[in-house]
């Protein structure tokens, strides 16, 4: 490939770099260009070109023949960092006040301390006093039955704790607010977010997920059961015998309840019961066998 160019091409190439100053010859020129427009130096009338420029915001109208006829933008479009900072509430230990001088924010894994300072500084004016900051590493899910790791359902983040110049209350807590208001803020979180409704359904599904576990393996194949699951001879055992302590019971209060009827001379009516499936009979206008048995002797 080498032989196939134009002489004059590989001779311009190979005297490219072939200078007394080892250097190439776009490197020379720009010295001498500069000095020649007078880059270099600087009168002392003139003003300097490295000061820091402020930045001009606003809006202006502009005007044909005394009419406002558009609206200009002025300054130049600022493209923010394209970083997130989640902010997050201090953690506070139950019965303490919370902490207004210092701000919780969960960040990516590769931003530095210097990186937040400056954030935090440049895009909110924020002034912070420390930094202090965790790595939170998910923890992976291992399940038996399956060869392969569940995903985390919270992903690894790093978490910065800083310390600020003015205090700062996060919005809207509910320990902070009146009786009043924190009723209207509740009732106005469970209409939005459901929070209670969620946290029902989710203590059902854990109680299925528990009983399904202890079913027997005859019927944990069929997952759409509705009826109780009897966890075995023992507990069913258990079930009998508390059934026939409520029965005891209810009999005994039954009979100490006509014991206290009989002491005090009144009459106790016992009503016979219907047999189930039978028809009731026709009660004639006279019937010689009364319908109530008297126990009073």
């Amino acid at each position: 490939m080498a032989r196939s160019r134009p002489l004059a091409v590989r001779l311009r190439r190979a005297q490219r770099y072939a200078q007394d100053i080892r250097l190439p010859p776009s490197t020379d020129k720009k010295p001498a260009r500069r000095l020649k427009l007078d880059e270099f130096l600087r009168r002392d009338e003139e003003k300097p070109k490295n000061i820091p420029i402020p930045r001009i915001r606003g809006m202006t109208v502009a005007y044909h023949k005394g009419k406002p006829y558009t609206v200009k933008v002025e300054g130049q479009k600022v493209y923010l960092p394209n970083v997130v900072f989640r902010l997050m509430r201090n953690y506070t230990s139950p019965g303490q006040p919370y902490n207004p001088w210092q701000a919780t924010f969960r960040i990516s894994k590769n931003l530095t301390k210097t990186d937040i300072r400056g954030y935090l500084m440049a895009v909110y004016g924020v002034q912070t006093t420390y930094i202090r900051t965790d790595n939170y590493r998910a923890e992976l899910a291992r399940n038996p039955a399956q060869t392969a790791d569940k995903d985390p359902s919270i992903a690894s983040y790093k978490r910065a704790v800083v310390g600020l110049v003015e205090p700062f209350y996060y919005p809207l807590r509910l320990e902070d607010m009146e009786p009043e208001r924190r009723e209207r803020r509740e009732a106005e979180i469970e209409e939005k977010l459901q929070a209670k409704m969620y946290r029902e359904l989710l203590t059902v599904n854990i109680q299925n997920q528990k009983l399904e576990m202890i079913m027997p393996k005859s019927w944990s194949r069929s997952r759409y059961w509705t009826t109780e699951a009897r966890h075995g001879r023992g507990n069913i055992m258990r079930r009998v015998a508390e059934q026939r302590m409520r029965r005891e019971t209810l009999v005994a209060h039954q009979v100490d309840k006509w014991r206290q009827q009989r002491a005090a001379g009144e009459s106790i009516s016992v009503t016979a019961p219907r047999k189930r499936g039978a028809q009731s009979p026709v009660t004639p206008e006279k019937s010689s066998v009364p319908n109530v048995v008297n126990t009073q002797k």
